[in-house]
């Protein structure tokens, strides 16, 4: 039966959809929604309560770093195109493969905080994850 509302992919909310960022750099990235996102966020909270409680910058940190970790686990699942500018000359560009550790340190230097920003705005919106539909099997 074909529907006239959209369907989520379950799959790709769980294994994540690429996304175009800048310079050439693109991030796949799964819906926070994730069964395993939540948990672990329950987790980090509940094991971590009293010091994210407190307002000063020791807590702020405290906080990007769980939530990098969490990010790395279950949302920012994959990237291509990052370039490290630092060893690529000329033609030779160096890529710098994706791993979890890189991950937590990108998303825990504030100074990055525009990817934390675009992978949750990504993250967030279901109809990024929806199985796209021909124009013809939905009727308005």
């Amino acid at each position: 039966m074909k529907l006239n509302i959209p369907k989520t992919d379950v799959v790709l909310t769980k294994d994540g959809k690429w996304f175009p960022y800048i310079n050439g750099f693109e991030v796949k990235v799964a819906r926070l929604n994730s069964r395993g996102y939540i948990k672990a966020l329950q987790k980090a909270m509940k094991e971590n309560a009293e010091q994210i409680s407190e307002d000063n910058d020791k807590s702020a940190e405290l906080q990007r770093k769980l939530m990098a970790e969490i990010y790395a686990d279950h949302v920012l699942v994959d990237w291509r195109g990052l370039v490290d500018e630092d060893e690529s000359h000329g033609d030779t560009i160096v890529l710098i493969p994706y791993s979890r550790q890189l991950v937590i340190e990108l998303l825990s230097d504030a100074g990055y905080d525009h990817l934390y920003k675009f992978v949750t705005a990504k993250a967030n919106v279901e109809s990024n994850y929806y199985i796209e539909q021909s124009k013809d099997s939905v009727k308005n």
